[in-house]
């Protein structure tokens, strides 16, 4: 009887180390998850200069200034508080992969609710892109509030994902396209950690995805689209453009 006993002490034991080595590899546990190098982005080889922002702020020019202030002065803020558009221009932009990202990762460190971090932007020659980075869902709540998406919304994200720790790499495979200010997604993959979401899931909320977006593009007074896609291997932009984003870091 003892020996069943340790026998079923051992396999408890031994599958719950393999969840956790699993839970680890994809991404959720943050000590095993480093062992593991799956707490980091994938690496789509984009890389970016200081030229980079220089050349795609020239050609957006678009002005941001950033304050940055103490704990009790951001404690007292609202979210809507920290960032303020203001102005708006026609702008017909084209940008490369590493434009595109450096422009991204400038401005993560720019306002305190930017929800992405370490993001490369590859922009593929038949019009798909691919995406990845990292998911700081510790700014969800400021981000929705600030940009006008339901808070409820993003709390069941949030909660569905509470065991997740605060910076969480996400990947996506996409062919984006904007026509009118209406957003058209077409994932064609994404993560979450490691661990894929599934394919079913993606399309049986496709509507809200694109909806989300949508939203998304309306949510910043003085931008607008008429047109945005990745032919040829560049993000064409054509549209308006805000004159001054003011944020807090």
């Amino acid at each position: 009887m003892k020996k069943v006993l340790l026998i079923i002490v051992i396999v408890i034991v031994a599958v719950i180390l393999g969840v956790v080595l699993y839970l680890g590899y994809l991404g959720f546990i943050p000590g095993l998850s480093s062992l593991f190098g799956s707490d980091k982005p994938r690496d789509l080889g984009v890389t970016w200069t200081a030229q980079d922002y220089a050349t795609a702020h020239a050609a957006t020019k678009v002005e941001v200034k950033t304050t940055e202030i103490t704990a009790t002065e951001s404690a007292a803020q609202t979210p809507g508080e920290t960032l303020k558009l203001s102005g708006s221009h026609p702008a017909q932009v084209t940008m490369s992969s590493s434009e595109l990202t450096s422009v991204i990762n400038t401005n993560s460190g720019n306002w305190k609710y930017f929800p992405v971090s370490n993001v490369q932007v590859k922009i593929n020659t038949d019009g798909s892109a691919q995406m990845s980075g990292l998911l700081n869902l510790d700014r969800f709540a400021g981000y929705a509030a600030a940009t006008g998406v339901s808070y409820s919304d993003v709390k069941v994200v949030m909660d569905k994902f509470g065991l997740l720790p605060q910076a969480v790499p996400f990947y996506i495979s996409a062919t984006p396209s904007v026509t009118n200010n209406i957003a058209s997604m077409n994932i064609g993959k994404a993560e979450l950690g490691r661990a894929s979401v599934p394919q079913n899931l993606i399309s049986e909320n496709a509507g809200a995805i694109n909806g989300f977006f949508t939203q998304q593009l309306n949510a910043f007074p003085g931008f607008s689209a008429k047109s945005a896609n990745f032919n040829g291997g560049k993000l064409n932009f054509d549209g308006t453009l805000t004159d001054v984003i003011e944020t807090i870091k």
